[in-house]
C-alpha cells in the first residue's frame, strides 16, 4: 500500500495501489486508515479550501467530503449496474424483518445516505458522475427532474441526445420528454440539426437540470 505523486503542468496524480486518480488543483493532505472494503482513503484539499476524501472502493475512487468519512466508513459499500443505463452507483445493504417476521433487503445508494432524501424525492449527481458524491455535486429533486439530467442512451445510434432515425420519414428525429410526456420537435436531414433543436427544448423545459450530451 502506497502513495505516490507527479506533478505535471499543474495536475496531482495519486498513484493508489496502481490505480491512477487525477486531483486537478488540489492538494494531497494525509494518508488516512484503510478503508473498510477498499485500498486506502485519502484527504485531499481543493483550492477553495474544502476538504474531501477519494476512497477506493472494489476498485473505483469515489469522492466524498471529509464530513461525511466518519458516518461512510461505518458500512461496507458495493458496487450496483443500474438495470435502465450503464450508470454504475455506490450501495450498501440494509437487512431488516418486516410484519410477518420475513426477513427482507433493502438497498441505500450512497448519494442518498449522504443527503437523506425524503421518501419519493431523488438525489441528483450534477455532473452526471455518480462516484462524485461531494454535497456540492448532489441536489434533492424530483424523479422527473433527475432523468432530465441522464447521459445519452447506450442504444441511441445518432450519438446525441434525443436524436433517433425515423425509418417512415427516413430522417432524423428530435424529441424530448417532459414531466413524462413526449414532446415532438421535428424531423431533420442531418442529426447535428435534430441535436440543436433538441438542446434549444432541454433549455427551456428542463432549466438547470438539462443535459445536452
Amino acid at each position: 500500500m502506497y502513495l505516490r505523486f507527479l506533478l505535471t503542468h499543474s495536475l496531482f496524480y495519486a498513484i493508489l495501489k496502481g490505480h491512477s486518480t487525477i486531483l486537478d488543483r488540489r492538494k494531497i493532505d494525509r494518508l488516512t486508515q484503510p478503508f473498510p472494503g477498499g485500498v486506502l482513503c485519502v484527504l485531499c484539499k481543493s483550492i477553495d479550501l474544502f476538504y474531501f476524501m477519494v476512497i477506493n472502493i472494489k476498485g473505483y475512487d469515489v469522492l466524498i467530503d471529509d464530513e461525511d468519512y466518519e458516518r461512510v466508513r461505518k458500512y461496507k459499500w458495493h458496487i450496483q449496474k443500474s438495470n435502465k443505463s450503464n450508470t454504475l452507483y455506490i450501495i450498501r445493504q440494509e437487512h431488516y424483518y418486516k410484519e410477518n417476521g420475513k426477513r427482507s433487503c433493502k438497498i441505500i445508494r450512497l448519494h442518498n445516505f449522504l443527503m437523506g432524501s425524503a421518501k419519493g424525492m431523488d438525489t441528483d449527481h450534477i455532473n452526471g458522475n455518480a462516484f462524485d458524491n461531494r454535497k456540492c455535486n448532489l441536489r434533492i429533486c424530483t424523479h422527473a427532474e433527475n432523468t432530465r439530467n441522464q447521459k445519452i442512451r447506450n442504444d441511441n445510434i445518432s450519438g446525441y441526445k434525443g436524436v433517433s432515425w425515423h425509418k417512415q420519414h427516413k430522417k432524423w428525429r428530435a424529441q424530448i420528454r417532459n414531466n413524462y410526456k413526449r414532446i415532438h420537435l421535428g424531423y431533420f436531414s442531418t442529426p447535428e440539426l435534430a441535436h440543436k433543436a433538441y438542446c434549444e427544448a432541454a433549455s427551456k423545459y428542463h432549466g438547470e437540470f438539462a443535459r445536452f450530451e
